[in-house]
């Protein structure tokens, strides 16, 4: 988890120092985040704890594996149809 990628933070979320977010998470408004965040996890709450994961682990891997999001914007272009499509297999290739 170098950086932040692909993350949606809720509307009066606070986010403690040194707190690390997972690329693809999701943290709830209002939440209170304390502990890092893993990736494509969804959190909420005061203290946040996660409340689901957005995909299987095996999916989280290949997306991480992936790295689209650090892709150029040329590459991403040429690739869109796969990328909205969630077309792992044709991303892997890609």
């Amino acid at each position: 988890m170098s950086a932040i990628n692909n993350v949606w933070i809720g509307h009066d979320a606070a986010i403690m120092p040194g707190v690390r977010i997972g690329a693809g998470a999701i943290v709830a408004a209002a939440s209170v985040v304390a502990r890092d965040v893993p990736p494509s996890a969804v959190v909420g709450g005061n203290p946040a704890a996660v409340v689901r994961m957005r995909y299987s682990v095996e999916v989280i891997n290949e997306l991480l594996d992936i790295a689209w999001r650090d892709w150029s914007i040329e590459k991403i272009e040429a690739n869109l149809a796969s990328v909205n499509n969630g077309d792992l297999a044709a991303l892997k290739i890609a």
